[in-house]
């Protein structure tokens, strides 16, 4: 249960992350919408055919290493360190997508502040 709660906020944070990039970027909804099926994806296919720095971008770039590889690592070979691992990244993750959003909404909220004039 825990991991799959660590999926959970993975997926969750880096969605939020992408969702964040429109405060500063026009038209980013397309750019997190394939990001994300692109997570989803390469969560179909098997860990071992990824090599290198496919592997390195799969695990911490785009979170599917995270989310969907390591866990299952962990569940067929326990391993206590890799499961701190996986709850650090998800909790680092999770802080940089809250972080960005709120400075993307600070800067949303303070562009759309309208004066009176006297």
């Amino acid at each position: 249960m825990l991991l799959i709660a660590n999926g959970a906020l993975i997926i969750t944070a880096f969605a939020l992350l992408l969702g964040s990039l429109s405060f500063w970027f026009v038209k980013t909804e397309m750019f997190g919408e394939h990001m994300l099926n692109a997570t989803i994806n390469f969560g179909l296919y098997p860990d071992g055919i990824f090599k290198g720095a496919v592997k390195f971008l799969l695990c911490y770039v785009i979170p599917t290493g995270m989310m969907i590889y390591k866990p299952v690592r962990i569940m067929t070979e326990p391993d206590l360190g890799g499961l701190a691992v996986v709850a650090g990244y998800a909790f680092l993750l999770l802080a940089a997508a809250v972080t960005v959003f709120y400075r993307g909404l600070k800067k949303y909220s303070s562009g759309n502040l309208m004066s009176a004039r006297v």
